[in-house]
């Protein structure tokens, strides 16, 4: 079960808006006051539990686009696909059981005049002499005490639709209102009985915005460390919990009982009585009072915090970078949604409103690539750049502030098949040098778009996840940037990484032409060369790796000729020039190096690199300069990475039943199971030994 559609009507700045969701991560991009927030209530509105279900609105709910609010409707109503057969699902069905189409179904609230409002306002349309100072009139003797929340289910009707809107609510200018004797019930949908609950058949956890996460955390009710305790301590042992009472009875006793304790008390006692004499003075006592009950007790419970450079040192949570606290907090709620995730429930939502507030490029990026999906459907708003770049275009709803109201715009719209291809170059185009663990800087599209692809398909994590941001410079210009790279400016890594343009085919393989173009490319390589190794010479945070000739070239020649050839069936439709193609590619290393060329110029090398990722796996090959040029990003990588990496590995070996793969596993057990630094670095030392050409070897320590 998953939202496929969220439909708003007049809810705060929203007039008329539909939002489309995908399976998976769902991401709100908009400006400040877009109504992100407002898009959060909506659906908590809708499934969150911990809302009431007897839902009083305002007039400040109402948009305020609208000349008077009076007699119109606020609707929130979600669509779902892939409903399972509960109760409470098949009352949201649009069709009956077993119909072609019984998995969809739509849960609307409407927030709308009662029934004899309703009927008053259809009573005056139709009268002779109506007009709009009468229709105002009637207008303004309604109150908010008139309008009643009705939750409907199996609706047919978009409410986002001026047309529907003004058929079955009213049209306020020309003054024609429904009758709701005749109301439809198979367009608006059946009214839920009270026994229906569709919150009760689902998990719901939302995230809001990390902006005073210290008090969060302190808080008694809402803290999301005391709600992880009180689920331990319905699981406590019996013995043990009386146990620890007991021990704690007699500790209060004992503190109690200390005679210095006992003598402040008789001090106290003689005090009051020499002041009010033993008439009237009250009874005094000193006495201990540790909580004795295991909830008082997990109150007490602190988190003691350090940051991850500091191994050794634990503090107060107030000690702990902002970022740190709401990465802590953040990581708190996702567990808590955990627990909830492993009850059996038709769905399970996860709202995460801004996450980004005081959190680092990279664990952004990280974080929401980590976010639990199975069996989950995540909707996440930010004003992050580096989230929202990380999303899939289908899954992103852009907001944009207008005069009054809110527009929303699906970007995926109507694209169709061109959809995967704009996702893959969108995704490529990122930049955050400035926040990396190390930085690698490439001169062109192709670079900029398959690199971080090759490193996510053969070690299954990310350039981000590593800490590395790569950044397209262009053909030129590198000198300009890594120079903040330096003992005196950022104390960070930067790999150039750029081609020889050395010439990679005989004169007698190509055009008069080409060859000329090639001859002023190694030219241009070899002066290249020379400015940057004269620049960086005595610069130990910058180092340029050189490609022997161009990337496309070094990339066929590694051995991924393979992926080259099902390009080509993606450049050509004849047969005839696939076969031309293939088998000069198939030829010799001169003319297979112009034929890569010549195709990366026909198609454009930025499309050329989003046709090859494409077909990239996980045994696509790397040219050893790219390796290295990561690798000098990335001095340290954190052992259980590395440990990752090759678990990660043998899993694809062991699925295409690889023997050496096979027997590595065999000899160690899965990642989760090395819980020692020794165990993880034995893992990795070994599997570097089985295979010492493996990529994972230029980053193993």
């Amino acid at each position: 079960m998953f939202i496929t559609s969220l439909t708003l009507r007049n809810f705060r700045n929203f007039r008329a808006s539909r939002f489309h969701f995908e399976k998976g991560i769902n991401t709100l991009i908009g400006e400040n006051g877009s109504g992100k927030t407002n898009v959060f209530q909506a659906l908590r509105i809708m499934l969150d539990g911990t809302m009431p279900r007897n839902i009083k609105l305002f007039e400040s709910d109402f948009n305020r686009s609208l000349d008077n609010w009076r007699g119109h409707w606020i609707v929130i109503s979600l669509e779902f696909d892939e409903l399972d057969n509960s109760d409470e699902c098949q009352s949201l069905a649009v069709h009956a059981v077993g119909d072609a189409a019984d998995n969809k179904g739509t849960y609307s609230f409407l927030f709308r005049p009662r029934r004899e409002v309703r009927k008053q306002l259809f009573d005056y349309s139709e009268t002779e002499d109506k007009d709009a100072e009468g229709l105002v009139s009637l207008l303004d003797t309604i109150t908010l005490e008139q309008y009643e929340a009705v939750f409907r289910g199996k609706g047919t009707i978009d409410f986002a639709d001026e047309v529907s809107y003004l058929q079955h609510v009213g049209d306020f200018e020309s003054i024609v209102f429904p009758d709701p004797e005749s109301e439809d019930n198979s367009i608006l949908g059946d009214r839920l009985p009270n026994e229906i609950s569709l919150p009760s058949e689902i998990s719901c956890t939302f995230v809001k915005a990390l902006r005073d996460v210290e008090a969060e955390l302190k808080s008694y009710q809402s803290s999301p460390l005391l709600n992880l305790l009180r689920d331990k301590d319905k699981k406590v042992a019996t013995a043990g919990k009386t146990e620890i009472l007991d021990d704690i009875k007699n500790l209060n006793t004992r503190i109690s009982g200390l005679d210095e304790v006992k003598s402040l008390s008789s001090d106290i006692v003689l005090s009051v009585q020499g002041a009010v004499g033993h008439t009237y003075a009250p009874n005094v006592d000193i006495r201990s009072e540790i909580p004795d009950d295991v909830d008082r007790l997990f109150q007490s419970l602190k988190l003691w915090v350090g940051d991850p450079d500091e191994a050794n040192h634990l503090g107060r949570l107030w000690e702990l970078s902002l970022g740190g606290v709401n990465l802590i907090y953040l990581s708190l709620r996702l567990l808590e949604y955990e627990k909830l995730r492993s009850e059996n429930r038709a769905a399970h939502f996860l709202f995460i409103e801004e996450p980004e507030a005081h959190i680092h490029t990279h664990i952004q990026k990280s974080l929401f690539k980590n976010v639990p999906q199975n069996k989950t459907q995540v909707i996440v708003s930010t004003h992050s750049t580096h989230i929202s770049s990380a999303s899939k275009i289908s899954s992103v709803n852009i907001l944009s502030r207008n005069n009054g109201y809110a527009d929303v715009f699906y970007p995926a719209n109507n694209l169709g098949d061109k959809v995967d291809a704009i996702e893959r170059y969108l995704d490529a185009v990122r930049s955050t040098l400035l926040f990396a663990k190390g930085v690698v800087m490439v001169e062109g599209d192709a670079e900029q778009i398959l690199i971080p692809e090759m490193f996510l398909r053969v070690f299954g994590v990310s350039l981000d996840e590593m800490g590395v941001s790569l950044v397209n410079i262009g053909s030129t210009g590198f000198e300009n940037l890594a120079v903040l790279f330096h003992e005196d400016r950022i104390k960070r890594n930067c790999t150039i990484l750029t081609d020889s343009d050395t010439i990679s085919v005989d004169e007698a393989d190509c055009t008069p032409e080409d060859w000329v173009k090639y001859q002023n490319s190694q030219k241009s390589g070899f002066n290249r060369v020379v400015i940057l190794d004269d620049v960086f010479n005595d610069n130990t945070w910058v180092n340029v790796n050189y490609a022997s000739h161009t990337f496309e070239v070094d990339f066929l020649r590694v051995g991924n000729k393979d992926i080259v050839k099902k390009v080509i069936h993606d450049i050509y439709e004849r047969e005839a020039d696939r076969n031309s193609s293939i088998a000069k590619i198939d030829d010799t290393d001169s003319k297979s190096n112009h034929e890569i060329l010549r195709l990366a110029k026909k198609v454009g090398k930025g499309w050329f690199a989003i046709l090859l990722a494409k077909h990239l796996d996980w045994k696509v090959a790397f040219p050893d300069y790219i390796l290295e040029a990561v690798a000098f990003a990335v001095p340290s990588m954190p052992l259980r990475m590395q440990a990752g990496i090759a678990d990660y590995r043998i899993q694809k070996m062991c699925e295409e039943a690889i023997p050496q793969g096979v027997a590595l596993r065999g000899e160690f057990p899965k990642l989760e199971e090395l819980k020692t630094s020794e165990r993880l670095s034995e893992f990795v030392a070994r599997f570097v030994e089985v295979f010492p050409n493996d990529p994972l070897a230029h980053f193993a320590s």
